[in-house]
């Protein structure tokens, strides 16, 4: 559906009064792929004449004739604004006219057509919670893409404009049958180069990537020994704040051959309970806070101390390296995210490590950016999302950048962060975006 917004300051009485009259009226818009875009132009514009007669009918009074009528309700969260913008004067002055985007969006997502003297000028303002800046600007991309296209070809159908639309952006070049999975990279890398960065703490210090894969196999011999495949392989629950000690964690249990489930340390012990019980874990490594908040859990579940993750480490070898051949085949689970729950049970997903590899080999086409060189990972560990910032730098020869829990409710620390570290990729969600940016 389309809206056109005309404005309605057509009656003498308000002539005189300034102020911002606009009035939405909602359109809907068939569109046949297999049409041509002329055609689909055709209808539009013979739609928008149809309606110009109701300009000045109260949006509120639409919606509730659609509801007495047993119709949907109008929807307005996507609007198209075109405005003629005729030359101004005050007496003897002419008057220049800038476009001024409000600060905040009021609806999800208006693409604005300015029309000003031989010239089009295209815009869009957008929700940032709903659309990122990053879409939003592929959109406005497409919309001026679009326009070209009805000019260029008009007799081309609306699915062959959408295949020429998405053919580049979204579908990217091939990537590999079989892409090296990112626990292997990482080892491959721990190989090559053992003195690089691999893992930087928010108070500055540092670990190598042979430290990290050094430690990772330490952990990997206090855990379980594999069961079997998926769905009987061995899950190993983490409930561990945001630390190095976390990440060589989840490459520990790759190593050891099993799956990786993330508990967010900070989340209610219901919810703890109920991702125990419902993945049948093995094991689960936990912070010595977090044991007495998962009474009435399987006794099943062996419980692993943080100490005896220390203690392993500290009797591990300086110069012995695991090999690249440690790492799991594509086909194995490497990880598995539970839904929030909001709907019901939370549901557990399992992540294979070559699904990992794909996202991960797929990023820099999407982003269009080069390797991370130094990754600060912000999301909560029970969420899809930090696998990014842990696997597609330790997978590029980067640093993984890990912020302490209370720095991720810190917006000035963040900056901070973000500064003294040198980071150069973040992922966050626009809200928080906005806040560090301003």
């Amino acid at each position: 559906s389309d809206v056109y917004k005309r404005q309605t300051k057509d009656h003498a009485a308000v002539d005189p009064i300034v102020g911002y009259f606009l009035n939405s009226l909602p359109l809907v818009v068939d569109v046949d792929a297999g049409r041509s875009l002329a055609d689909i132009d055709d209808d539009a514009n013979e739609l928008v004449r149809g309606v110009l007669p109701h300009r000045s009918a109260p949006f509120a009074e639409i919606v509730r004739a659609a509801r007495r009528d047993g119709r949907r309700s109008p929807d307005i969260s996507h609007m198209l604004a075109y405005e003629r913008l005729a030359p101004a004067r005050f007496g003897e002055l002419d008057a220049e006219l800038h476009i001024v985007m409000a600060p905040s969006a009021v609806n999800d997502l208006t693409f604005f057509v300015h029309e000003q003297g031989d010239e089009l000028r295209l815009g869009l303002e957008h929700r940032g919670s709903a659309v990122p800046a990053a879409l939003a600007e592929r959109l406005l991309g497409a919309f001026d893409e679009v326009l070209l296209a009805i000019c260029r070809s008009p007799a081309r159908t609306a699915a062959e404009a959408r295949a020429a639309l998405t053919a580049d952006d979204l579908e990217g070049p091939p990537l590999e049958a079989d892409p090296v999975t990112p626990t292997r990279r990482f080892l491959e890398i721990a190989s090559q180069t053992p003195g690089a960065t691999a893992i930087v703490e928010a108070d500055g210090s540092a670990t190598t990537y042979a430290d990290v894969a050094r430690h990772a196999a330490a952990i990997a011999t206090v855990l379980p020994s594999p069961s079997g495949s998926a769905p009987d392989a061995t899950r190993i629950g983490v409930a561990l704040p945001r630390s190095g000690r976390l990440i060589e964690t989840i490459i520990g249990i790759h190593l050891a051959g099993g799956v990786y489930v993330p508990i967010d340390p900070a989340s209610p012990p219901t919810r703890k309970r109920s991702i125990i019980d419902a993945a049948s874990l093995d094991a689960i490594v936990l912070a010595p806070a977090i044991a007495a908040e998962l009474e009435g859990t399987s006794p099943a579940t062996a419980r692993i101390p943080t100490t005896s993750l220390d203690t392993a480490i500290a009797q591990t070898s300086p110069d012995t390296l695991p090999e690249p051949d440690r790492a799991p085949p594509s086909e194995a689970p490497a990880y598995t995210i539970f839904t929030s729950g909001s709907t019901g049970t939370p549901a557990g997903v399992d992540v294979t490590h070559g699904n990992l590899a794909a996202s991960t080999a797929a990023r820099p086409h999407f982003y269009g950016s080069r390797a991370p060189r130094r990754f600060l990972v912000t999301p909560s560990i029970g969420f899809d999302s930090s696998m990014v910032g842990v696997f597609w730098p330790l997978a590029s020869g980067g640093s993984v950048v890990v912020p302490r829990d209370d720095d991720v409710h810190d917006v000035d620390r963040l900056g901070d962060l973000v500064d003294e570290l040198e980071v150069s990729h973040l992922l966050m969600v626009p809200s928080l975006y906005g806040a560090l940016l301003d």
